[in-house]
């Protein structure tokens, strides 16, 4: 079952990685061609002949470089067949428009007039590259279908294979609970004579045995001090018997495991009533280990608890493994808002910083744990829509125009459009973020200029985490801004910008947020 998991996992991150690459060579290829268009349209109106006509060479064998990539994602959409064929016109009607092109490009190079050649090329190319983009609506649209689709199977497949190995583990544990007291009581009917007793002694101990050999047993008395421990115990907990023997089982217990739990535990056995459950331990160097748990009071003929029996199953490997499930989970989602950073020639810390900042501000506002792990694997995708933005306005080394800007605008609804039709909630939550990271508590923000409350909370910690590691970072655009520049920003920037309750929560742990900055530096 672990082989399977694994398995599954593996082919899970080479379909993404596959897919996406797919789905990047679709937009780039989008954007050559555009570029291509805008060259020859130069051409025609006389404006340096060779340097554009080398820069449409260049686009033409990047093309081809990304057709390749599209070619090996075909196998991993919904309809090979039916995407083989719309790859196939696709890059068909992109040659024919390629060929037009350099066509026109031959008639000017014959003499003829660029401005004649510019009107054949309006009346004859423009419609192929009209119906070219058309193609790659249609593949566009495609991709997002079996992403969406084999994501979620994944999912499926992971989430269903992994309760298949919790629940056997567990069942296992209880069965062999059941199978140990359903001996006991079966021996204690046995005994009726002297000889039987005997032979029932001997009984007892054999199973006493298996017992002991296959499972990690403790008794304790009615103080909860132990009395008896078998080698299991001492092998997974690294004490010797002596080290335990009359101590309490506070000796290995783990803090990240409630008191509240060992309450409950203790009431209900104190009520002469079997307790089940999981509980992580301690061993004496310091390192976790799970066990699924019964303990039961042992009551003498007249109905009084002499002692209590622990026993338990070793089921560590099996929470490990799920452990690693989702720190598979969280790294896919991370390296796909990396590629969204990385294109704004952004670094990859960047991803891991907000999201560590984001974290502090969530455990302030008291948000369950579900929430802000959520909130911390969804942060990751917050510039997403980043991939859709041209790459001479992401790395432009100036102040963008108004129009430019406007294009960069864009990027939050490109990406709350990528991400917003799924089942997932992370991702569900990664659309929202980036759809509103961008929002500001006074309605001054895009794109949609809403304001305060009315913007998801998981975006308003992210706009600030965003901000304090933008201001602090080199950009190609700017220098990193002074630490005290950055505080004295942020703190004027509370009720317009920003959240007023989450500035007081960073200004109360500033001293964390500059801890997270100088553990994942990577460009101050």
């Amino acid at each position: 079952m672990i082989g399977t998991l694994n398995k599954i996992k593996d082919q899970f991150f080479n379909y993404k990685t596959i897919a996406l690459n797919g789905k990047i060579a679709t937009l780039e290829i989008s954007k050559d061609l555009n570029y291509i268009s805008r060259c020859s349209r130069d051409i025609m109106l006389g404006n340096e002949y060779d340097m554009n006509l080398n820069k449409i060479i260049v686009r033409i064998k990047s093309i081809e470089n990304y057709f390749n990539s599209l070619e090996k994602s075909i196998s991993y959409m919904k309809n090979p067949k039916e995407s083989q064929k719309l790859l196939y016109k696709t890059k068909e009607s992109t040659l024919h428009f390629i060929y037009d092109v350099l066509n026109k490009m031959q008639l000017i190079q014959m003499n003829k007039t660029p401005s004649e050649v510019y009107q054949v090329y309006k009346k004859e190319s423009t419609p192929l590259a009209i119906k070219s983009r058309e193609f790659f609506e249609k593949l566009k649209d495609n991709q997002n279908i079996s992403f969406e689709y084999f994501t979620n199977k994944f999912e499926r497949d992971i989430k269903n294979q992994r309760d298949i190995v919790l629940s056997s583990a567990l069942l296992f544990g209880f069965f062999i609970i059941i199978f140990g007291l359903s001996l006991y009581k079966y021996i204690i009917r046995q005994i009726k004579t002297q000889e039987e007793l005997t032979s029932t002694k001997n009984l007892l101990v054999q199973y006493k045995n298996a017992i002991d050999e296959t499972n990690i047993v403790s008794k304790t008395d009615l103080a909860g001090n132990i009395t008896y421990v078998n080698n299991e115990f001492c092998k997974i907990s690294q004490y010797e018997k002596n080290e335990l023997i009359n101590h309490s089982h506070n000796i290995i217990r783990h803090s990240n495991t409630s008191k509240e739990k060992f309450k409950e535990l203790w009431q209900t056995i104190k009520n002469k009533k079997s307790w089940h459950g999981l509980i992580e331990n301690r061993k004496k160097d310091g390192s976790s280990y799970f066990v699924y748990t019964s303990i039961f009071p042992i009551m003498d003929s007249e109905g009084k608890t002499n002692e209590f029996i622990a026993i338990r199953k070793d089921i560590t490997e099996f929470i490990e493994l799920n452990n690693k499930l989702s720190s598979s989970q969280e790294e896919i989602l991370t390296r796909i808002g990396m590629i969204a950073e990385t294109r704004s020639k952004e670094t990859s810390n960047h991803v891991r910083r907000v999201a560590e900042y984001s974290k502090i501000l969530a455990v302030e506002l008291n948000m369950n744990s579900k929430e802000i792990e959520l909130l911390y694997n969804a942060t990751a995708l917050h510039d997403i829509g980043k991939v859709a933005t041209p790459d001479y306005i992401l790395n432009k080394p100036e102040k963008l125009t108004v129009e430019e800007f406007e294009v960069m605008k864009r990027h939050s609804s490109d990406g709350y459009a990528m991400l917003k039709d799924t089942g997932n909630e992370i991702i569900k939550a990664g659309a929202i973020i980036a759809h509103e990271h961008h929002e500001k508590w006074d309605g001054t923000g895009y794109p949609r200029g809403i304001k305060g409350e009315e913007i998801h909370i998981f975006a308003r910690i992210t706009a600030i985490a965003d901000v304090f590691d933008a201001l602090g970072s080199k950009r190609t655009y700017k220098d990193a801004w002074d630490l005290n520049e950055i505080v004295e920003f942020i703190n004027s920037q509370s009720g317009k910008h920003f959240d007023p309750r989450l500035v007081e929560i960073f200004n109360e742990r500033f001293d964390d947020f500059v801890f997270i900055r100088k553990k994942f530096r990577s460009e101050y």
